[in-house]
């Protein structure tokens, strides 16, 4: 397997955090050094363990909700000619996900992955994907002064005293 490489996001990285802003950077799976560039650009880096959103949608979303989704194609008529009939219900997992990754491919432009994993439950969507969100949620979500404090007691043990 070749190195991957996302040219662009450790110059972006220097370049927005030298106005003061914090940075993040979401990437495919890199070579070492192009890794650890990126990281030491940005305050916030998550690599991928996959070359490839398309690879990573779909070798880790559930079988049930890239099966949906492709029915759902079928159905409302999306699925280009080009690629051939397919049965969703009659087909192997590994078609589906060949079918669907020539499908992603050629569609990148046009939110295709972000409606199938609109459709997934929760747990269906990649582990990677729901833990990045999360990361960042954390960095984002600021806990009001209120509540730090009332965690803190309550985390120590300490108690408000009344002012009567």
């Amino acid at each position: 397997m070749g190195c991957s490489s996302d040219s662009q996001v450790a110059p972006l990285g220097e370049y927005f955090r030298g106005l003061g802003k914090t940075t993040y950077a979401i990437f495919d799976k890199q070579c070492t050094e192009e890794s650890a560039l990126i990281a030491g650009s940005v305050d916030y880096p998550y690599e991928s363990a996959e070359n490839g959103f398309e690879n990573l949608v779909l070798k880790n979303t559930s079988e049930n909700a890239l099966r949906s989704y492709l029915s759902q194609l079928v159905s409302d008529g999306m699925w280009p000619q080009h690629l051939g009939v397919i049965d969703a219900g009659s087909v192997s997992f590994d078609q589906i996900k060949e079918k669907l990754g020539a499908f992603f491919k050629n569609n990148k432009a046009e939110s295709s992955i972000a409606d199938c994993l609109c459709m997934c439950a929760g747990n269906e969507i990649p582990q990677y994907i729901r833990d990045t969100l999360q990361a960042i949620r954390s960095t984002v979500v600021v806990t009001p002064p209120h509540e730090e404090t009332v965690c803190a007691k309550e985390a120590t043990g300490a108690e408000e005293e009344s002012g009567d």
